[in-house]
């Protein structure tokens, strides 16, 4: 197990609640990303090509799709595309607001790219918010 496994299970249970709640809260560039992050547990490096987010206000759900990064053809190895559906509760609206709110204020939008510049700046921005929230550990 790696050493960044070993260091998450010193954190509570709700940390990545927390850090979704930081970057929502502060405006940070990276909540669009976070966010898909946290409803799918996608790869950093699959927010970089980007995802694509579909919003049905009728049955409010969200559905993300992710084009798969660990791919390899010779081996039939790996899903080309995932998707997959949230339903938008009043316990989870929170999170998934910033990403409602665009498609509200873009009524005739079918569908929505959540894409970071590099996933290692996506993941340096975690470290930076983990880093501010629990600063001894």
């Amino acid at each position: 197990m790696g050493n960044s496994k070993r260091n998450i299970k010193k954190l509570n249970e709700d940390f990545r609640e927390s850090i979704l709640d930081y970057a929502i809260s502060h405006n940070l560039k990276c909540a669009p990303g976070l966010i898909a992050l946290y409803a799918t547990g996608c790869r950093p490096d699959e927010i970089e090509t980007g995802i694509r987010v579909n919003f049905d206000s009728k049955n409010n759900k969200l559905r993300f799709k992710i084009v798969g990064s660990k791919l390899n053809y010779q081996q039939k190895r790996g899903i080309r595309i995932r998707e997959v559906t949230v339903k938008v509760t009043e316990k989870n609206l929170q999170y998934y607001k910033p990403i409602i709110d665009i498609f509200e204020k873009n009524p005739g939008a079918y569908d929505l790219k959540v894409k970071t510049e590099s996933a290692k700046a996506f993941s340096g921005y975690i470290t930076k918010i983990s880093k501010k929230l629990w600063p001894r550990k």
